[in-house]
Order: structure tokens, then C-alpha cells, then sequence
């Protein structure tokens, strides 16, 4: 199911219905368009137009569980919803589930012979597995006129629309409730009497495309729609909470205030409404009925989230009018670590980050093994610029094996500025066996780190146990000469040079850099040979010319070297590198 659902896919799976009727919502609210089959005989694009992979992509990860419950129920689906049915169908036929979209197909047929769309489905599933026979079988089902839509389709896209679905706009859109707050996920009943109401309000046109409205920000098309179904439904507690909600998004606080205070006087103990009634009565600096709003639906539901996250961002007016104890008193008897997060959250996005650790120190005295408390905290520590207590909190997770790449991640991040490659070379060890790498990569990693933090001894060692597990990578064997010649071991250096272009003869910066070790090794004419060697192979890269400039100045053969500096500056002006290019001129006129 798509995020947007609040409903756990075990409820969902309780009842076939309500599992069909969850997917098809799911479906028609994520799509542009449905087509009801290929082109007969054929696997064409996809049927669906969805808006993104969301909700595909949930649908594969929970599908052998949806499998399982369909195989179970097969016999007793509600066949004679014939499009739901069919988008079902079609969905396993879009991720190649083909043997129960085959059962699928085969009982709408039963149903409804003449259900086209069926048969063509089945046609092409039976091509695509080269049963012929029963391909043929489908073939004989269909009219001509269908067939010879699909024939004119491939000459005029436009004719493709007896294929698109009308699904009526108004199916149930189970991501309402989410505006309901998340007691529906705990509540059965709840949930039960909330889809019963909304389900007649969706039945209706105008509160539809009030959702819509709502769902693309246009608040005052949504209000205009939501409060004409008032005047017919004045009682109607959901009607004036979205009605309100319209206002208050649209920032007409007054008449949101005045909705929401309807649907309390209606239904007084749903903690979402007393809690979007203070949020209006903040945007109107009715402070003082602002809190009382809020405590009240934090008494119907002490973890109400939407509650806590308010309480979070409204902050300075809980300290103004000295009721920030009151909250951090409620919080310490909190037996919600969510609600403890969203409070946390509202503070941060206030920037409060020292009201925010007093939070989360009682939320880790209270859930020591919340991943996402000790998450929060070392977020609120990086942002206070401790970034040592940030990293001691990232090494105690990393320990746990879990989500290793993650906090490796966000401890490189710290690192990177603090420029403490040392330290994350010890974290690396110390993780090694939780990651998904081979000790190549690891010990290579390891070695480009250690370069970093111009540790060359440590690189060294680090390369030199790379190149025992694979001699023969020229990369690996470049790194270790490039330790060495850092390290001004210019014996080792030219010998692991060496071995590079044993293997790869025309890797540029190899040549380059054996030509520097050669110089400081005083044989001049193999350098300058290297060098030479180099240009050869990348004539247009200025830094061999301008090393083989700087040896012949050294061997006192000023022509030679000013025609290297000529040519380096040349190149570093055609690469628009005007700033290298004025120092190549520089070298040129001291000559």
C-alpha cells in the first residue's frame, strides 16, 4: 500500500473488500490514467500513468503478502466489481505476476463473457508465454470492432480511448484520514466510523474535488466547495473539520475557528480538532485560549503527535506565559517515543536546540534503545557544533550493525570538516566487519584517507596490503608509488612506477610522476625520456610540459625551457585556466 495509507497492511488484509477497494483507491488516486488492456496479442507500455513509483513500488514489497490473502480468498472476491477486479488483474500483469492475474482474468470472464479487456489480457499473457493455442482461443473471444480499434490505434494514437478506464473520481481516497491524525491507526473503531462517514462524503462530486482543491493548495476553491455541502449536512463533524482545515490553510483564521469550534460542539473528545482549534487561535495571538486548546487535547490523548509537534513549535509562547514545565512535566510521563520526536522536531525547526536536548535526554532515560531518539540527539549535538558527542553517539549505533553506511555516512560528513581523516580510518577499521565491502575496497578507502590526512606512512601500509590482494590493478599500484614518493622513498617509488606501466604503458600521470622521481634521482635524461613519454600520449596537459620546463631551467637550458613554459601556458589559456596560465608566464619571463 502507498505511504499516503495510514492503514497497517494487516488490517487491510482482514477483509478481501476492503483489500480490493485499498488498492484500487490507491491506484485511481496515484494515476493520470488507466488503460484497461494492452493492444490485444501484444506487452505494450505499462497500463497505468502513475505520477511516480511510489505506489508500485510499494505494492511489489507487500505483494507476497497480498498473494498469500488473494489465493486464500480467490473464490469469494467480490467478482462483480468488474473494474476493480480488472485493475487488480492488470497490476499483477504490470510486475509479471501472470499465473494468479490468469486466475483473475479467467473469473471476470466467467462473470462477464464478453469482458474485452479480460480476454486481451489473457491473449497477450499466453503469447508472451508461447501458448498459442489458448492465445488463439482469447483471439476468437473478441469482436472485430475491438480488434479493429487496436489496428487504428497504432496509426492514430487518439483512438486508444475506448481502452481508458472511468473509474468514477469519487472513490473512496483512504489518504483523507491521514488529516484525521494517527489514533486511526491504533483505533479500529475509529477508523471504522471515520470511513463510513467519509465514504458518504465521498460519494458526493463537490466534496471530491474539494479534497483535490486541498490536496493542490487551492484553499479558497476547497472552502467554497466544502461549505456549500454545509448547508445540506450542518452536522456533519468531518464536513466542519475540513472545512475548517480549508480556512485555516487559506489563513482565514477567524472562520476556521468558528468551523472547528462547530465540529467540537458536535464531537468534543477527537484530540485533532482541539488541537487544530489552538493552531488557529496562534495564528491569532489568542495565546492564553491557544494553550488551553492544546492541554485539553493533550488530555484526551497524551500522545497525540500532532499535538506534541505544535507544542514543539510554539515554543516561545509556552515560555512567554511560563507554561514550558507543564509540557516537559507532561513529557517526562510520556509513553510515546513519538511523541516525544515530534516535540523534539518543533523545536528544532525553532532552532531551540538546548530546549530540544532537555527533550531528548528524558526521551533516552525513558527509551534508551530508541534508534531514532539517539538519531535526533546527535542532530541536536551537531547543530550546537559538538560534534565529538555527534560522533560518540553515530560510533554507539554503528556498533549495532544496523544501518552501518548511514551513520558512516553522517560521521564522514562531521569528519570531512573537521579534516579528521585519522579518526574515520579508526572508525573504518573498527566497523569493517558490518560492511558490505571487500578488504580491496576497505583497505583502498583506508589508503585514500590516509593520503588525505597526509599520513603517508599509514597510506603506504595501507596500499601495500591492497596490492597483496590484487598485484595487477594499475590504480592500486599508482597509489602505493604516489605513498612513497610522498614519503621521499624515491628507490620504491620508481619501482612501483614501473610496475604500473608494465601494465597500463599509457597511464599519463604515471609517466609524469616517474619522470619526477627519475629528476630526484638526478638521472636527468630518464626523466626528461618520462616526461617526453608523457607528452606523447596527452600533448594538450600542460603539467609535463611544465615539469620538463622546470628540469631543463635546472640543467641551465633556458631556450628548452621557455619553450615548455610557452607551451604549458598555451594550454592552460585554451583550457580558459588563466590563473595557471599567468603563473606558466611568470616561470617563462624568469628565466
Amino acid at each position: 500500500m502507498t505511504q499516503e495509507n495510514k492503514r497497517t497492511i494487516d488490517q487491510v488484509l482482514e477483509n478481501t473488500t476492503v483489500l480490493l477497494e485499498t488498492i484500487v483507491s490507491d491506484v485511481i488516486h496515484s494515476t493520470e490514467k488507466i488503460y484497461g488492456s494492452h493492444l490485444p496479442g501484444e506487452m505494450g507500455p505499462s497500463l497505468f500513468d502513475f505520477k511516480n513509483d511510489d505506489f508500485l513500488d510499494d505494492f511489489t514489497y507487500n505483494i507476497e503478502t497480498i498473494k498469500n490473502t488473494l489465493v486464500k480468498n480467490i473464490s469469494s472476491l467480490p467478482y462483480e466489481k468488474f473494474d476493480e477486479i480488472l485493475i487488480l488483474a492488470n497490476l499483477l500483469l504490470e510486475i509479471k505476476e501472470f499465473d494468479l492475474a490468469i486466475v483473475l482474468y479467467e473469473n471476470l470472464i466467467k462473470q462477464k463473457s464478453d469482458n474485452h479487456f479480460a480476454w486481451a489480457n489473457l491473449m497477450s499473457i499466453y503469447i508472451y508465454k508461447r501458448e498459442n493455442e489458448k492465445a488463439m482461443e482469447c483471439y476468437l473471444h473478441l469482436p472485430p470492432e475491438f480488434i479493429g480499434h487496436s489496428t487504428n490505434e497504432k496509426k492514430n494514437p487518439e483512438n486508444n480511448s475506448y481502452r481508458i478506464l472511468n473509474i468514477s473520481s469519487t472513490y473512496p481516497l483512504h489518504s483523507s484520514l491521514r488529516s484525521l491524525g494517527g489514533r486511526l491507526e491504533e483505533s479500529t473503531e475509529l477508523k471504522q466510523q471515520y470511513e463510513k462517514e467519509l465514504r458518504e462524503l465521498y460519494s458526493m462530486s463537490d466534496f471530491v474535488k474539494g479534497q483535490e482543491a486541498l490536496a493542490n493548495n487551492n484553499f479558497d476553491e476547497a472552502f467554497i466547495l466544502f461549505s456549500s455541502l454545509l448547508q445540506g449536512q450542518p452536522e456533519s463533524h468531518l464536513l466542519l473539520f475540513f472545512t475548517g482545515k480549508a480556512a485555516a490553510e487559506g489563513k482565514h483564521y477567524l472562520i476556521a475557528e468558528e468551523n472547528f469550534k462547530k465540529a467540537i460542539q458536535i464531537k468534543n473528545d477527537i484530540p485533532e480538532y482541539w488541537n487544530e482549534l489552538a493552531e488557529t487561535f496562534f495564528a491569532q495571538h489568542k495565546n492564553e485560549q491557544g494553550i488551553k486548546a492544546l492541554k485539553t487535547a493533550l488530555t484526551l490523548d497524551s500522545s497525540c503527535k500532532e499535538c506534541w509537534d505544535l507544542a514543539g513549535r510554539t515554543i516561545n509562547i509556552l515560555e512567554s506565559l511560563n507554561e514550558y514545565d507543564y509540557f516537559i512535566k507532561q513529557i517526562q510521563l510520556m509513553p510515546s517515543a513519538d511523541a516525544i520526536l515530534k516535540f523534539v522536531g518543533g523545536l528544532i525547526s525553532r532552532k531551540r536546540f538546548e530546549n530540544a536536548l532537555e527533550v531528548l535526554q528524558i526521551g533516552v532515560s525513558k527509551f534508551p534503545e530508541e534508534t531514532r531518539i539517539l538519531e535526533h540527539l546527535a542532530l541536536v549535538y551537531e547543530r550546537m557544533g559538538k560534534f565529538d558527542e555527534a560522533i560518540s553517539i553515530y560510533e554507539e549505533l554503528l556498533m549495532d550493525g544496523k544501518s552501518v553506511q548511514k551513520y558512516l555516512q553522517k560521521i564522514t560528513s562531521i569528519l570531512s570538516i573537521l579534516h579528521d581523516d585519522k579518526r574515520l580510518v579508526r572508525i573504518l577499521k573498527m566497523v569493517s566487519s558490518y560492511l558490505p565491502w571487500d578488504e580491496t575496497t576497505l583497505w583502498n578507502k583506508i589508503g585514500d584517507l590516509l593520503m588525505r590526512a597526509k599520513d603517508y606512512l599509514g597510506a603506504s601500509e595501507a596500499f601495500r596490503k591492497v596490492v597483496s590482494f590484487d598485484e595487477n590493478d594499475p590504480t592500486i599500484q599508482f597509489n602505493l608509488a604516489l605513498a612513497y614518493q610522498e614519503l621521499k622513498l624515491y628507490k620504491k617509488a620508481e619501482e612501483t612506477y614501473r610496475k604500473v606501466l608494465e601494465l597500463n604503458p599509457n597511464d599519463h600521470a604515471a609517466l609524469n610522476n616517474f619522470g619526477n622521481v627519475l629528476k630526484e634521482l638526478k638521472r636527468y635524461d630518464e626523466a626528461i625520456e618520462a616526461y617526453q613519454t608523457a607528452i606523447e600520449i596527452e600533448p594538450i596537459k600542460a603539467i609535463s610540459w611544465a615539469n620538463l620546463g622546470i628540469l631543463y631551467e635546472e640543467l641551465k637550458l633556458k631556450n628548452e625551457a621557455k619553450d615548455c613554459y610557452q607551451k604549458a601556458k598555451d594550454i592552460a589559456l585554451k583550457n580558459k585556466d588563466y590563473k595557471t596560465a599567468s603563473k606558466f608566464e611568470e616561470w617563462e619571463n624568469s628565466v
